[in-house]
């Protein structure tokens, strides 16, 4: 779809402040855009009694569990003054598997889901996605959701997937990248570690793997900073007026699809 968005929040870029401006991007360009929304953030904000550090598996899923209800009140709050409605989407990594490969329940259950989201677009609800963190295990994870967030650009046949955390986009030896063709992402791997946001599970490495997966299916995919106000209005209008003129250019790094002969 050539309109289609999908738009991958980090849990440092999930507070109250970052969704408002966020909700207000989206109602701004929903004449132009389709969005879909994948928001990690839910264990960030579960706060119940217990140490954090080398946290079991099983509480980490009920801190999850409560901060998911936060979470989603946050965006209805956020969403509320432009009239928007928004919807809660907890998926799991068998909700992708590849159609052949299920069971015939498991498989109605996928088109089941992607049927779902298309109709919360057609019906103009906004699809807020999140891992079913309650149910998984640690063999059975995403493990982050910058690549929960290309699954679902690649199944809903997005144009656009555009990830937002603390980083401004890609560097090489300290100096920024703007913009890598299909072929040119692998070798940026030898430039970043294994290593996770503060608040997050994902990181540098992820958000290239999630680059490769999406760009290899015809799609673009941009890294920049959640953190810069009114970030999607800028990406997306450029310099064509509106938000992206008043705040002028944002630095990010674009990752270009694979060409289609």
């Amino acid at each position: 779809m050539d309109n289609r968005v999908v738009v991958k929040l980090g849990s440092d870029v999930t507070t109250d402040q970052h969704l408002e401006s966020l909700l207000e991007d989206i109602s701004r360009l929903r004449d132009s855009y389709e969005f879909l929304v994948v928001s990690s953030g839910a264990g960030k904000r579960g706060k119940i009694n217990g140490d954090r550090t080398d946290e079991p598996l099983p509480s980490r899923q009920a801190r999850c569990a409560v901060g998911q209800i936060d979470l989603m009140h946050a965006y209805q709050q956020a969403a509320a003054p432009y009239g928007m409605h928004v919807a809660q989407v907890l998926l799991t990594p068998e909700d992708f598997s590849p159609w052949w490969t299920l069971l015939p329940p498991i498989r109605r259950r996928r088109d089941n889901m992607f049927s779902t989201l298309e109709t919360l677009l057609n019906k103009q609800v906004l699809p807020i996605i999140n891992e079913n963190d309650t149910v998984a295990t640690a063999e059975i994870q995403f493990g982050d959701n910058d690549i929960l967030g290309a699954l679902v650009a690649r199944g809903m046949q997005a144009r656009q997937y555009i990830m937002l955390s603390t980083a401004n986009g890609f560097q090489k030896h300290g100096r920024h990248v703007s913009m890598v063709d299909y072929g040119n992402i692998r070798p940026l791997y030898q430039y970043v570690s294994g290593e996770h946001s503060e608040n997050g599970t994902g990181g540098m490495r992820s958000k290239l793997d999630a680059a490769r997966l999406v760009t290899r299916h015809g799609m673009t995919a941009t890294i920049a900073s959640g953190n810069e106000p009114h970030v999607l209005a800028r990406l997306l209008e450029g310099h064509r007026g509106g938000l992206g003129e008043a705040y002028g250019h944002v630095m990010s790094t674009r990752f270009l699809p694979r060409p289609r002969y």
